[in-house]
């Protein structure tokens, strides 16, 4: 009994042991990264990519895509990406749908780009959220389709993405899919501006020019909600 009983505690460490390894290699290498001592981060990085961690598999495309402690490699990121996105984390599939949206280390592929931009869009990524609106609007990589554009901008928008908020408030001026509601259109216009859109800025300014001061007061209110609510988040 007593030989049973430690045998099992042996194998409890061992367990213990074989899990904490590869986070006590992840810290190090955040360490070494923190540190700017990217060539030892980088080794450290790819070590657990290969044994499968999925945040090494990410950091170690990163790296390589900016080439840091690594050549700079497309092909490489791309590799270290696809390994990352076929345990379905978000941030892979975002950099696989940018790199065969721009053919970076890849051969450059709408559809697959919109493929990816979807899986990531639909775990929540807000950038992969306001590429997959782009895409349905612009009709890149799918067909066109302004009403799931607007669904999709709505999304990222309300993550606080100013490029969505910024589109967001397009949609609403022009009319595409619901009737044209300034209101709507600036208050967006001013909570993407507030995260930094310049186009939105331009936007804003003519709106400050030419609009009544009661439609301009109560957009202006609408937009000061709007900031209060969907800050930048991501």
């Amino acid at each position: 009994m007593l030989r049973a009983i430690c045998t099992l505690l042996m194998l409890a460490s061992m367990v213990g042991c074989s899990m904490t390894r590869p986070q006590e290699g992840l810290r190090e290498a955040s360490r070494a990264y923190d540190n700017r001592d990217y060539a030892k981060a980088y080794e450290l990085y790819r070590a657990a990519a290969l044994k499968g961690d999925g945040t090494a598999q990410i950091m170690a495309g990163n790296m390589s895509f900016h080439g840091d402690g690594a050549p700079l490699d497309f092909k490489e990121a791309f590799k270290w990406y696809q390994m990352a996105a076929k345990q379905n984390i978000a941030e892979a599939q975002l950099s696989l749908g940018f790199m065969y949206e721009n053919g970076l280390g890849v051969q450059k592929n709408q559809e697959e780009a919109f493929t990816f931009y979807k899986l990531a869009a639909e775990q929540g990524e807000a950038v992969a959220q306001y590429k997959l609106g782009k895409m349905y609007h612009d009709g890149y990589g799918v067909q066109r389709d302004h009403q799931e554009a607007m669904k999709w901008y709505r999304f990222a928008a309300g993550q606080g993405n100013a490029d969505a908020q910024c589109n967001l408030g397009l949609m609403y001026y022009e009319g595409t899919v619901t009737p044209r509601n300034v209101n709507e259109a600036f208050a967006w216009m001013f909570v993407a501006q507030a995260n930094g859109s310049e186009l939105a800025s331009g936007f804003t300014a003519l709106m400050a020019l030419y609009a009544s001061p009661k439609q301009y007061d109560e957009a202006r209110t609408l937009g000061m909600e709007y900031l209060a609510e969907f800050g930048r988040k991501k």
